[in-house]
């Protein structure tokens, strides 16, 4: 079954399961997707099951409904990691977005310092170099 990842702007992250014959989006406490946001309508937009799986549709909001970064107004079919902005909302169809990075530590090899210092090296040089010239224009 896919899922719906909203990713907002001020509150916690969550996902929704697509198992509803329709999903409503907005401001109004009542939409399966609440969202508040004064970019976003009381109803803004809906995702609904269409002839091959699922699409999205603005509902005449004020500021509009995006999908991959252009505005849509008619029903639009979606696909995998498809992203439906809202507002400052972004709400993913059926592909969980990493919210975190993962740290790791960094090579201890000497080949790296080696480099870091040769440039160092480089760029005094090039630095006196500069200031030499610079002193000996007339």
């Amino acid at each position: 079954m896919p899922k719906l990842y909203v990713y907002q702007k001020k509150g916690e992250d969550y996902s929704i399961p697509l198992k509803k014959d329709r999903i409503s989006i907005g401001r109004s406490a009542d939409n399966d997707i609440n969202i508040l946001d004064p970019f976003c309508s009381g109803k803004h937009a809906y995702i609904y099951p269409s002839e091959d799986g699922w699409a999205v549709r603005d509902n005449a909001s004020k500021n509009g409904t995006f999908l991959n970064g252009k505005k849509i107004k008619a029903g639009v079919e979606l696909k995998k990691g498809d992203e439906v902005l809202v507002g400052s909302t972004r709400i993913v169809f059926d592909k969980e977005i990493p919210t975190h990075v993962e740290m790791t530590e960094a090579p201890t090899s000497s080949a790296n310092v080696n480099t870091i210092m040769q440039v160092e090296e480089v760029l005094t040089k090039s630095e006196i170099d500069t200031t030499m010239k610079g002193s000996l224009a007339p």
